[in-house]
């Protein structure tokens, strides 16, 4: 009985073209899923909407008063206040804030000039200062050295150990430290 049962069992062939028909519907299904695909991104690029029709006119304001105007006339804005603005030093401009009928504010900053001949001039000026400080310093010296030389030879010129060319020559010197020392002090006041 063994035998009769395994010579009963056959493979049915006619299944196997059902299965092909599945095949090509999935084929078919997968082809127009990715049409339609493609036809929607091509529809939200714009390449397959219908063309509109534009009409060029012109554009013109119209305001409501407008429509109610019996007087229409042209003229100007004239300020109440004018205002000038103007740089102590020149330079090249640098940063421009405002622009024609701006507002600004008291302290705001408005420009902004180029400032390295400025700062140039300026340190130039304070080691001209420095230089003015350490010559007078040197004519106090030479003021308080000149007026002691010439103390001592006066008082030794009686004795006879110095010659009066000596103390003449004292003397000048004196009178050109205290020159220097005056004319340093009327630059200090001018």
């Amino acid at each position: 009985m063994a035998d009769e049962d395994l010579s009963k069992l056959r493979i049915d062939k006619s299944s196997a073209p059902a299965r092909r028909g599945r095949r090509k519907r999935y084929i078919f299904l997968i082809t127009g899923l990715l049409l339609l695909t493609v036809a929607v991104a091509l529809y939200r690029e714009g390449l397959l909407t219908p063309a509109m029709n534009v009409r060029v006119v012109n554009v013109q304001r119209l305001f409501p008063s407008q429509t109610f105007t019996l007087l229409n006339a042209s003229g100007y804005v004239v300020a109440q206040r004018k205002a000038a603005l103007a740089s102590k030093i020149t330079g090249r401009l640098v940063y421009l804030g405002v622009e024609e009928g701006s507002v600004v504010k008291k302290g705001g900053l408005v420009a902004r000039l180029e400032n390295e001949d400025a700062q140039s001039t300026r340190e130039r000026a304070k080691a001209n200062v420095e230089v003015a400080r350490l010559n007078l310093k040197q004519a106090e010296a030479e003021l308080v050295d000149a007026r002691q030389a010439y103390e001592r030879r006066k008082k030794v010129v009686a004795k006879g150990y110095v010659s009066e060319l000596d103390v003449d020559a004292a003397e000048a010197r004196y009178k050109k430290a205290v020159s220097v020392r005056i004319a340093e002090g009327l630059g200090r006041i001018a």
